[in-house]
């Protein structure tokens, strides 16, 4: 794979050359089956390099290795064919032969995407967890009760295994009741939720998905110094900077280890309720801002420090206006001075860095407030003006900067747009659980893994062809050899792993596409079976011809289509390749 990786070209040939190759090999196979005569069967096209007869059929090694091809005999009775394939002609043979002979080459597309699912399936097939990492305050899952550590059982008494089986369920309720069996601290919880519709997804085109408000993302346990009644707060004044992640929480002689923000503020709850006179907390410092989003290295590690905070102000008045559960933790939090570091800023990378600095912390965009990850996402992921309005809290003051964002190109479905983009790393970027691997280790268990894989993004497929004919999707969202090749060149860079997974995804493609009524294609060729069998008599040459004809424009409509997608999505960068030809 590192060959391929270092050259895309190779990588770009064998991807296509073999998904045509299983595609034709597919054809071929069943034609022999039913005993249809195989004038050539080519392994790429072109002037052949090596070939050799073997029982009337020619056998080709060609020259360019995209793919390959068979030639039946007698694919029309005014078509003259050798002596050793007369009365095999395709044409004389029944319709159930020619129907199965043309559905097995999409049929060879499904299989090959098939057999890299169960393949995938038997080595095991990571997911995230089905836990909740991050609640929005005020979103449907806070008003619904879910709380920060829940683990999802079930949906309306079907069992959920993984964060990818919880996402589905909740995408496709949007403003339907849901049933969750919950499991919280070793206790098993019902709750009733009903997700919220979203608008349309521009990556996707989909319209009206539900959303909960959570994610498996889990902020990490590194604290922001605000301040406390204007004046620094008794973690600032006990010797707490901003970037230090915590470490351990110990209250009435028990200590409680802690590696994300929700342990941390689940501790001084547990200390608000046990009415816990102090608290003891360890911390780790890092000597460069940013780099404790994740766990310190080894070199970056310092000895553990630890204070002391007194708790006896806290009060119940002091949390009092707190609206849900979320918003109640984090004021006990920010009583002591401190707050997650979701919003505040670790490396801040040009253009950014001629006005922001790292550790401050975001507070509004455009005017808008900003409390979580989830809203500055919101805000920033369809930015179309280079300039934009930031406060952020810097030592201790509200400050509001003008900035300049980073231009880039981004692919959508309607076809490429540039926005503009917040360049800047997260100190407390949400880290993702420990996944849970799914092992189909059996044969049986494995091939059903890969059918079903194969059959969803089938589906996948059939619905975006649809929404192409309906008009939910634009025609700019078409790929043609140019999307293809790009997809070969980065999966060859990402690894095997990704490289099979592309391939099998443009396999399902391959083997839809071919299925569907057009002229010229193998789903066009039944339909003309299935005229026949109507009519219980071939149609006439012209007929063919005709419709043969319609087909090529059709085809060739939709490969300029194509092309001409392709070329809007990468002229920029094709023309950046060819300027260093000419520096």
């Amino acid at each position: 794979m590192t060959l391929l990786a270092e050259y895309p070209v190779l990588a770009v040939i064998l991807f296509i050359g073999f998904l045509v190759f299983v595609h034709e090999t597919g054809h071929f196979l069943v034609g022999k089956a039913f005993g249809i005569g195989a004038e050539v069967y080519s392994i790429g096209f072109g002037p052949a390099l090596i070939r050799f007869t073997y029982k009337g059929t020619e056998y080709r090694l060609s020259l360019l290795p995209l793919g390959g091809f068979v030639k039946f005999a007698g694919r029309i009775p005014s078509e003259e064919v050798p002596e050793c394939f007369r009365g095999k002609e395709m044409y004389r043979a029944s319709a159930l032969a020619r129907a199965a002979t043309l559905l097995a080459g999409p049929a060879a597309n499904l299989l090959l995407a098939a057999v890299v699912y169960a393949v995938f399936g038997y080595q095991g097939v990571q997911h995230p967890p089905a836990l909740v990492g991050m609640v929005i305050p005020g979103g449907a899952a806070e008003k619904g009760g879910l709380h920060v550590g829940d683990k999802v059982l079930a949906i309306d008494g079907q069992p959920v295994r993984h964060w990818d089986e919880l996402r589905e369920k909740i995408a496709g309720s949007a403003g339907d009741e849901l049933n969750l069996s919950i499991l919280r601290d070793e206790k098993t919880i019902r709750l009733v939720i009903t997700p919220e519709a979203t608008g349309e997804d521009e990556d996707t085109g989909v319209r009206g998905q539900g959303r909960l408000g959570i994610s498996f993302g889990m902020i990490p346990s590194v604290v922001t110094m605000i301040p406390v009644e204007g004046k620094d707060g008794p973690a600032a004044e006990a010797g707490m900077q901003t970037g230090d992640r915590i470490t351990e929480v110990s209250w009435k002689q028990q200590s409680h280890p802690v590696k994300t923000w929700h342990d941390f503020v689940r501790q001084l709850e547990l200390a608000h309720v046990e009415q816990a006179d102090s608290l003891d907390i360890s911390f780790q410092r890092v000597s460069e801002p940013g780099a404790v989003a994740s766990d310190p290295s080894p070199s970056q590690k310092t000895s553990v420090r630890r204070i002391s905070l007194d708790t006896r102000a806290w009060s119940e008045s002091d949390f009092m206006a707190s609206r849900g559960r979320v918003s109640f933790l984090n004021n006990l939090a920010a009583a002591l001075g401190l707050s997650d570091s979701q919003l505040t800023l670790g490396e801040v990378l040009p253009p950014l860095d001629t006005e922001l600095q790292s550790f401050d912390k975001i507070l509004a965009f455009n005017g808008v407030s900003v409390g979580t990850l989830f809203d500055f996402h919101d805000l920033i992921k369809d930015q179309k003006e280079p300039a934009a309005t930031v406060s952020v809290l810097r030592d201790g003051q509200v400050i509001e900067k003008n900035i300049r964002m980073e231009p880039t190109e981004v692919q959508r479905a309607s076809g490429k747009v540039l926005l503009y983009t917040f360049s800047a790393r997260l100190l407390g970027q949400a880290e993702a659980p420990e996944p849970v691997t799914e092992v189909y280790d059996n044969f049986f268990s494995a091939s059903a893994y890969g059918i079903k894989e194969a059959a969803l993004r089938s589906a996948t497929v059939v619905t975006a062809i649809w929404g192409l004919i309906s008009g939910d999707l634009p025609l700019k969202s078409l790929g043609g050899p140019m999307l293809i090749a790009k997809v070969a060149g980065d999966a060859a860079e990402a690894g095997i792993k990704a490289f099979f997974a592309a391939m099998a995804i443009i396999s399902v493609n391959l083997g839809v596409l071919n299925l569907f009524p057009i002229p010229a294609l193998d789903g066009g060729q039944l339909l003309l079976v299935g005229a026949e069998v109507v009519r219980r008599r071939p149609l006439s040459e012209a007929a063919v011809e005709h419709f043969q004809s319609i087909g090529f424009v059709m085809i060739m409509a939709l490969f300029v289509l194509a092309t001409y997608n392709d070329l809007s999505r990468f002229w920029s960068s094709m023309l950046k390749g060819m300027e260093a030809f000419f520096n």
